[in-house]
């Protein structure tokens, strides 16, 4: 009996036909992604923030300035060449009324009549306080800038001596000191102002230095004026002491 060759199986052909188109495409799409150029990635610009506004961050120093409450006296009359007193507190912590109250029985101790004013007023961590006129030697006795504490009060004094007659004028002012970054800012913001008007007078004065120089002017002025008086009067006696000639 004579036999033909056996075919292979149908199966080994399907799998081994598999096998080639798998490993064309793998082929295929290795050669894709090797041809493919590189992805440049576009240069990113650093980023910067802008700076702040100059007056937006004046304008925020003001809105975040605290209140807080000060109280000083102001003579209301004195004396040519006389020198006086002033008397300044600010405090954050204690009550407009309290303060008054501590400033008055300070004042009790002060010669001349006072007046006392308390009001409130918006502070920064330093204050500077000034007291000028014209008519007034002024002297500070403490620094006109200061640190402001919320616990202990700052106080500022000046000795203010009179130097012409008449209603004269002193003004007042509180200034708050801004800083920005650390820096001081060529900046004051004034958050109290007042005029204080006190009349100054001479006639008492002069009253004192004469009692003070009596002897002076007895000798000077009075004693003369006497004698004089004294010769007129002997004259005048004298001549009509004479007797009278007859015709």
């Amino acid at each position: 009996m004579v036999t033909g060759k056996r075919r292979p199986h149908r199966k080994y052909l399907i799998c081994i036909l598999s096998l080639t188109i798998l490993t064309a495409l793998f082929f295929l799409s290795y050669c894709q992604k090797a041809k493919k150029p590189e992805r440049i990635l576009a240069h990113k610009e650093p980023e910067f923030l802008a700076e702040p506004d100059v007056f937006d961050l004046v304008g925020e120093s003001i809105e975040d300035l605290e209140w807080s409450n000060i109280a000083f006296n102001t003579p209301t009359s004195m004396e040519l060449n006389e020198t006086r007193k002033i008397k300044l507190i600010l405090s954050m912590s204690s009550p407009l009324y309290d303060l008054v109250q501590q400033l008055e029985e300070v004042v009790e101790k002060l010669k001349g009549e006072n007046e006392i004013v308390g009001e409130s007023i918006r502070v920064s961590e330093r204050m500077e306080a000034k007291l000028l006129g014209l008519s007034f030697e002024i002297t500070e006795v403490t620094p006109a800038l200061q640190a402001v504490s919320r616990i202990e009060p700052t106080e500022w004094i000046w000795e203010i001596k009179a130097k012409s007659s008449g209603l004269q004028t002193l003004y007042l002012t509180l200034s708050a000191i801004l800083s920005f970054n650390g820096n001081d800012a060529p900046l004051k913001i004034t958050t109290f102002e007042r005029e204080i008007k006190i009349k100054v007078s001479f006639g008492k004065k002069i009253g004192t230095f004469i009692s003070n120089n009596w002897q002076w002017f007895c000798t000077a002025i009075f004693i003369p004026i006497i004698v004089w008086v004294f010769k007129k009067w002997r004259k005048k006696q004298k001549k009509n002491g004479e007797p009278k000639k007859k015709d």
